[in-house]
């Protein structure tokens, strides 16, 4: 889940940080009953700062936009993730995370 109002989060001040995480998670949890555990950084972006109010509002961890698969001793709070095409197909996607690679232009 994203902030509130899915603003650069370190452009705010401390005030309009904190709010843009709790209220964000508390209107997740008032319309659907689920708590969110994980936070997306708007557009990727963020710091040290970023970070730890997103772990002091109580989430589990975060996603930035780097590239890269997540090790076991991944920062929980700027894992990495890998983009996944809207329109690929089934076939493809179990290929590709199979680690199979489809080359074009050979003939």
């Amino acid at each position: 889940m994203h902030s509130a109002t899915h603003r650069t989060l370190p452009q705010l001040d401390d005030a309009d940080l904190e709010a843009e995480l709790v209220s964000s998670r508390q209107a997740i949890r008032e319309r659907t009953g689920v708590r969110a555990e994980f936070f997306a950084y708007p557009y990727g972006v963020w710091d040290v700062r970023v970070r730890e109010a997103v772990r002091r509002a109580g989430y589990r961890g975060a996603v930035t936009l780097d590239y890269g698969l997540i090790t076991p001793r991944a920062d929980l709070f700027a894992l990495r993730r890998v983009n996944v095409p809207a329109g690929i197909t089934l076939p493809a996607f179990e290929a590709w995370t199979a680690g199979l690679y489809l080359r074009r232009g050979r003939g």
